[in-house]
């Protein structure tokens, strides 16, 4: 909460800000293809892996390129989550194991894994 005299900051958002407006002034937004939101509504996942799976699908969808792998860290992941690393571990291992998620190693030292969501109709 803000003193009375001093500015209140916008909240932020995690290390993923919002994506800047085109050129025409326009705001940006996601489609959501039926399918993949309605696989992900409809799999009972533990809460935790719900959220990194909705926080991966999201940031694979804001991507230009669509069909390439997203790097992201562990860290960014807890970061936007708000879940500890150990969750997220298990989360990621889970929808790995259910054949959601797909990963390529980034290959350690500091390198991101890349991820993505199957196709819905392999796992739905």
């Amino acid at each position: 909460m803000a003193l009375p005299n001093q500015e209140s900051k916008p909240r932020r958002l995690g290390p993923w800000l919002p994506r800047k407006p085109t050129k025409t002034g326009r705001q940006r937004f996601v489609q959501i293809d039926d399918r993949l939101w309605l696989a992900i509504l409809g799999t009972r996942l533990p809460h935790v892996a719900e959220k990194v799976l909705w926080a991966i699908a999201l940031k694979e969808l804001t991507q230009f390129r669509s069909d390439d792998p997203v790097p992201i860290s562990i860290d960014e992941l807890c970061e936007v989550t708000g879940f500890a690393p150990a969750g997220v571990y298990r989360a990621v291992k889970l929808l790995e194991k259910l054949g959601i998620l797909n990963r390529i190693s980034g290959g350690g030292r500091k390198h991101k894994n890349s991820y993505w969501v199957s196709d819905p109709d392999v796992w739905w």
